[in-house]
């Protein structure tokens, strides 16, 4: 559920500490579990029910918006409908604390049918999502990734920042006028597996109102390496009253924006595939974003 993070030591006097804590709160069998996290994870169980516990870290530990993240993910557990969340055991926000039931997930594989699943689940289920709990993503957040497109610039990753930038700025209206919604911002495989065969969705630090082609971006370019998948990605997402082709192909660039600034800060000097599929997609969508708007103002 949480198998990504930065790997911060284990301290067996707080693991002792933590331990006794959730004993105190009628856990028993509590173990560390062998799982690479952000926070701390624990297995044990309650009445009889085999738990996951995630215990967010202390905010002295943590970088200046992990606090904000740990509250987003505990205010979805209380809010969010039930059918897309593995059970939940105990949400404790004063301890800052969340118990699921320990199940064993089925991995969703690149597939038509995982396609047309994750499209339903993003723009039929999602929009129907009272997510007023949780905050817009702000105009503030593009200005910090044309900041990001600068940065990749300066690396050699990307070309003319800025005149991307100026394509974002001239599609502002477009972008804050869209219908905003419950918006998971990493909508990937790793963070939707299935449970007897019914999606389930994990992992809501990052969760925001946004609009409904944002999650939608980051799953063509999950898939953008399988035409079969892109066809059937496009002929589904075509279909929604959500749809919006000149949004989504802006979504596709913020996201790559992200995900190689991401991935550069965290492995300089590191060209991976993910790196270059990323670097594609970013050149392709911002050529035909530029190209349509040149033909727009010959018109």
């Amino acid at each position: 559920m949480d198998p990504e993070g930065t790997g911060i030591g284990q301290d067996p006097k707080r693991d002792m500490a933590l331990a006794m804590m959730l004993e105190n709160r009628g856990y028993k069998d509590v173990a560390r579990a062998d799982l690479q996290s952000t926070h701390d994870i624990f297995f044990a169980s309650k009445e009889g029910q085999e738990c996951f516990i995630k215990i967010y870290k202390p905010r002295t530990e943590l970088g200046e918006d992990s606090p904000k993240r740990a509250d987003t993910e505990l205010a979805c557990y209380q809010n969010l409908p039930p059918d897309i969340l593995v059970n939940v055991v105990e949400v404790n926000a004063d301890e800052r604390y969340l118990a699921l039931e320990k199940v064993e997930l089925e991995y969703t594989g690149k597939s038509e049918q995982m396609v047309e699943e994750f499209v339903e689940l993003g723009l039929e289920r999602f929009p129907q999502i009272d997510a007023s709990f949780l905050p817009e993503v702000p105009w503030d957040y593009y200005e910090e990734i044309f900041g990001k497109m600068k940065d990749l610039e300066t690396a050699g990753l990307i070309d003319d920042a800025k005149a991307v930038e100026n394509l974002f700025r001239s599609k502002r209206g477009l972008i804050e006028g869209a219908k905003k919604g419950f918006s998971h911002q990493d909508f990937g495989r790793r963070n939707v597996q299935k449970i007897d065969g019914e999606l389930k969705v994990f992992d809501f630090e990052s969760a925001r109102q946004d609009n409904a082609m944002f999650d939608m971006a980051t799953l063509f370019i999950d898939i953008k390496d399988r035409d079969e998948l892109v066809r059937i990605f496009k002929e589904k997402v075509g279909e929604s009253e959500h749809f919006n082709e000149e949004l989504l192909d802006l979504m596709i660039v913020r996201r790559a924006t992200a995900a190689m600034h991401f991935y550069m800060s965290e492995y300089p000097n590191n060209e991976s595939s993910f790196l270059r599929k990323n670097r594609e997609i970013f050149a392709e969508k911002v050529k035909q974003l530029l190209s349509s708007e040149s033909e727009d103002e010959g018109q």
